[in-house]
């Protein structure tokens, strides 16, 4: 196995390639993304065949360090096209679907001057307005409004996530 790792706003990951997903993928993720044992790592991607159907160019699985499955992640998603596009699966500019646990989500790729760095933009659908906060949010959440240039963003925080709405 070839496993490649990339670097997405502050979030790394480990890529790798594969027709299927392999039995164990859980625990190969906790090991491989152990930063004490193992490579180190937020989560193992997986990128699989895309699927006719869906008319994308591949499938995006993430394994969380801890074994758990993701439907998305936006920075993810920026590693996984960067993966794509130094394995020459796609070339750029470019831009193509991926096939996720959430639904096909669109990448857009660009090279650079440097041949290790591809820039890649995700569309991974809108965010819900503050007042529903806490349909998104069922536990207890925490909310931290502060204004950035010209627009008010705020963090909700349930339990150990922290995600910008």
């Amino acid at each position: 196995m070839q496993l490649t790792k990339h670097h997405g706003w502050g979030n790394d990951f480990l890529v790798t390639f594969m027709a299927e997903v392999p039995p164990g993928s859980s625990d190969l993720a906790r090991q491989v993304c152990d930063r004490h044992r193992g490579i180190g790592a937020d989560g193992l991607i997986l990128g699989l065949p895309g699927t006719a159907s869906d008319a994308t160019a591949a499938t995006f699985v993430l394994i969380n360090a801890d074994g758990s499955r993701a439907e998305v992640s936006g920075n993810g998603l920026r590693c996984f096209g960067q993966a794509l596009a130094l394995r020459d699966l796609v070339t750029g500019p470019a831009t193509f679907d991926v096939g996720t646990a959430a639904g096909v989500r669109r990448i857009s790729i660009e090279p650079t001057d440097d041949p290790t760095r591809v820039d890649a933009a995700v569309e991974c659908g809108g965010a819900a307005p503050p007042r529903q906060v806490k349909k998104l949010f069922p536990a207890e959440y925490t909310l931290w409004p502060f204004d950035q240039r010209d627009q008010k963003i705020i963090f909700a925080s349930a339990e150990r996530y922290c995600h910008a709405v």
